[in-house]
């Protein structure tokens, strides 16, 4: 029996061998609140202030539409954070909507990737503000997280982020690229840490994530 045999694990399309390698985590935590930075610059964070063991799993770009990805996310019970490409959705945008159905967050990650730090206000706005305003439209939901491409950005980067009504962006901790995981510290995923994990085109260089406030034990 095939993963993509839709009568296999009681049609959730995913093998017994699939489903065996998913981890089994408690409940998480009662989420606690962040106080983000006041002033005219969205908060910066690579990990989330918190003394819980927890890890926070995002995906980036949106360029790989995996056909078991749904049901893998719903046999894992883990929350995600999707920040999302606008160019790498265009093709297939109901693809993250069935993945926000079963609770999945939409977050921005620009238009097209392009390297922001250095770039101007207005550049940098276009990229920021437009990608927020097109997964808005798209997902009835305005974006308040960001992520900047390749983890890039300078402190024009976070006023147009607060500029653009989003609240705090995101760096990360750790990363995965092609199923194998990279620590900037240490051998093991960190509690409180956001964790990215990478597909697509750009695998070499970006992510699909571990950041947000919907925790998954570790």
């Amino acid at each position: 029996m095939s993963a993509s045999d839709p009568d296999a694990a009681g049609g959730s399309g995913l093998s017994p061998a699939s489903l065996a390698r998913i981890p089994h985590f408690p409940p998480a935590p009662a989420p606690q609140p962040v106080t983000v930075p006041a002033g005219n610059s969205a908060g910066w964070y690579s990990a989330i202030p918190t003394t819980q063991p927890v890890a926070f799993i995002t995906i980036d770009d949106g360029w790989t539409k995996d056909p078991h990805a749904l049901a893998l996310f719903k046999a894992a019970h883990v929350p995600i954070t999707l920040f999302l490409e606008i160019n790498a959705i265009k093709d297939d945008p109901g693809y993250f909507t069935r993945l926000q159905q079963a609770g999945a967050v939409i977050e921005a990650h620009t238009i097209s990737h392009p390297e922001l730090k250095g770039k101007s206000y207005d550049a940098q706005k276009h990229e920021i503000c437009g990608s927020a305003d097109d997964l808005g439209r798209l997902y009835g939901r305005r974006p308040l997280l960001f992520r900047p491409p390749f983890g890039d950005k300078d402190a024009t980067t976070l006023r147009v982020v607060h500029d653009c009504g989003m609240k705090a962006a995101f760096f990360w901790k750790e990363t995965t690229d092609k199923g194998v995981v990279h620590y900037q510290a240490g051998s093991k995923v960190k509690p409180a840490t956001s964790c990215s994990c990478t597909s697509g085109p750009r695998s070499s260089t970006t992510s699909w994530p571990c950041s947000r406030p919907s925790p998954t034990p570790v």
